[in-house]
């Protein structure tokens, strides 16, 4: 069974994203297998898991979920990047800041990322999946 666990809070600076990053190190160094997945234009969590701005710059990322065209969207088991700190990670970035502006505009955009979760079978592999989520009430994306 693959669990779900979205890290969310409309306040900013209240430790989601060390909580997520933490939590998804953690897991995977009791033997899971983990993707954390960040949802912030800001990509702390990317940048905490090791990568450099290059390097969430020049990869597909979380944004990609949003693309207006769903036969445009890459599964996230395809595009995820491996940690040194035993999870696999989705980037955020700026990726996420074109997508704020096509949630609006696709339908159930607010949902899609939860679809695009339960659909990608290449998921399947992960025993936890966790959502590092940016502030803001309208920003929770993942927990609906």
């Amino acid at each position: 069974m693959r669990y779900v666990i979205s890290v969310a809070n409309p306040k900013g600076g209240v430790a989601k994203t060390t909580t997520s990053v933490n939590l998804a190190a953690w897991l995977a160094s009791q033997g899971n297998r983990v993707a954390l997945i960040d949802m912030d234009e800001q990509y702390s969590s990317s940048m905490l898991s090791g990568l450099s701005r290059e390097e969430v710059n020049n990869n597909p990322g979380a944004g990609n979920i949003f693309d207006e065209d769903i036969k445009n969207v890459q599964a996230p088991s395809r595009i995820m990047i491996k940690t040194e700190y035993g999870f696999d990670l989705l980037p955020g970035g700026g990726s996420l800041t074109k997508a704020k502006d096509n949630i609006s505009r696709i339908m159930l955009g607010e949902q899609r990322l939860m679809k695009v979760i339960e659909k990608d079978k290449g998921l399947d592999v992960y025993d936890f999946i966790v959502i590092d989520n940016p502030a803001g009430k309208d920003r929770i994306l993942s927990a609906t």
